[in-house]
């Protein structure tokens, strides 16, 4: 999803790829550092940052070297080059914003429209209660206790010369060993 959202939001800045100069927070490496936790963030903020905007008023995610970008230059900075800088903090808010645009079009084209996805329990709840779920959700076996039709049987019920297809428990419960052919 990262790697499809930079490019679709490269492809949709004015400037192109260019644009990720003027956004170094917005890198795979670090969107997936510690396991995606970087991307996580910067998708709180953002929507932090866009909450407490005013409306109808253009936001952008502070930086501190974007910032340091205008202090470090020669004073009194010129109005062309104030200009350019104006631009430029456009130019990377339309980035950071079609970035966030295009992954979560790319996250819900995923959630929407793939059959192989798992499905997705939502639980409107305190932060407690959800985090409780998860866990105990979790800890769920992911396959069934019981296989086959032989899995609630044992060894004196099946017998010893018995032959069926055996599923995995099966085989660890009657002990077993089954020799495959590489034919």
């Amino acid at each position: 999803h990262v790697l499809h959202s930079l490019v679709n939001a490269c492809t949709r800045s004015i400037v192109g790829e260019d644009a990720r100069a003027v956004c170094p927070e917005l890198t795979v490496t670090q969107l997936l550092a510690q396991r995606g936790k970087g991307f996580v963030q910067f998708i709180n903020r953002y929507h932090e940052l866009s909450k407490a905007a005013e409306p109808n008023k253009l936001f952008s995610i502070p930086n501190a070297w974007w910032d340091e970008v205008v202090s470090d230059a020669e004073p009194p900075l010129y109005p062309k080059a104030k200009l350019m800088y104006e631009i430029a903090t456009l130019y990377r808010a339309d980035f950071a914003g079609s970035f966030g645009l295009a992954m979560i079009g790319s996250i819900g084209d995923d959630v929407g429209k793939n059959l192989g996805m798992k499905p997705v329990f939502v639980q409107n709840t305190d932060g407690f209660f959800a985090r409780s779920m998860a866990q105990t959700m979790a800890s769920l076996r992911e396959k069934p206790l019981i296989r086959c039709k032989n899995c609630m049987k044992t060894p004196e019920e099946v017998g010893s010369d018995v032959r069926f297809m055996v599923c995995s428990a099966c085989k660890n419960k009657l002990n077993i060993t089954i020799h495959y052919c590489s034919q």
